[in-house]
């Protein structure tokens, strides 16, 4: 019995629209055939973002105005088959969003050469393909800095309103000698609390919810994206609300602090 060799590559930071799979599809035909076209066995499975599966070994699934282009990818899967005389295997698996090591190809065969020559040509249409962009090391610190200053500005904010406002109440003495009032200042514990409590929370978050948000920006463009049907519109949407989302997490807490500081510097 002879041995077989097996390949595997794992795939990252990959863009595909449905040219795309159906071009794979075409390739791992090609590459099959080199072996000689009979007896080999094709199969391919396709799940919806919704959870519909599909499962075919007709190519026509992926022909535009078909039902995979309406519904969306959210995995795909190409197995080709041969067991007779020469064995040999191709399988390429796809998940968007998936970080594991499921996100691959692998090629298997009793001919080493063949097995290589697969390889080749498969690294070739993958490099070729619309990459992924990811943020910078620079975009991701500056995404934590970012958020983690805005709330540390804003705690500052409230722990010089609570100073100002949250600790004292003032009141009147009682008539000294001579007739004249004079003002004393009591402690307010309750109202001091609070402000206390709020700027504790600000302060102890601020680093924490910076990672966060840096991470829920990151999940917005994953390793894998499937740029087909309906789906891939509200992933276009998400990305441009995250915008929003940053900026109102860094300007406003920004902002409400500059205003905090110029009533106090204006009106104490």
């Amino acid at each position: 019995m002879e041995l077989a060799e097996t390949r595997t590559i794992v795939l990252t930071d990959l863009v595909l629209d449905l040219d795309d799979l159906r071009n794979l599809v075409k390739l791992v035909k090609e590459l099959s055939e080199w072996q000689g076209p009979d007896d080999w066995t094709t199969s391919i499975r396709s799940t919806a973002p919704s959870g519909a599966k599909f499962e075919t070994s007709d190519t026509a699934i992926l022909n535009s105005g078909g039902r995979i282009e309406d519904v969306g990818v959210y995995s795909f899967a190409l197995l080709t088959r041969k067991t007779q005389g020469f064995i040999g295997e191709i399988s390429v698996n796809l998940t968007e969003g998936d970080a594991s090591k499921s996100n691959q190809f692998t090629v298997s065969g009793t001919d080493s050469n063949w097995v290589a020559g697969c390889v080749r040509r498969l690294d070739e249409f993958f490099a070729h393909l619309e990459q992924q962009r990811r943020l910078t090391r620079f975009q991701r610190r500056a995404i934590v800095f970012g958020v983690t200053v805005a709330l540390l500005a804003l705690a500052g904010a409230v722990a010089s309103l609570g100073f100002r406002y949250g600790q004292h109440t003032e009141s009147l003495d009682p008539v000294v000698p001579g007739g004249k009032p004079s003002t004393y200042k009591t402690v307010s514990p309750l109202p001091a609390t609070g402000f206390t409590l709020l700027t504790i929370v600000l302060v102890s978050s601020s680093w924490p919810l910076g990672i966060a948000v840096r991470d829920w920006v990151e999940d917005l463009w994953p390793l894998i994206e499937f740029r087909i049907g309906r789906h891939h519109v509200s992933v276009d949407e998400r990305r441009r609300a995250s915008v929003g989302v940053i900026l109102t997490l860094v300007l406003v807490p920004l902002l409400v602090s500059v205003a905090a500081g110029l009533f106090l510097l204006l009106f104490t």
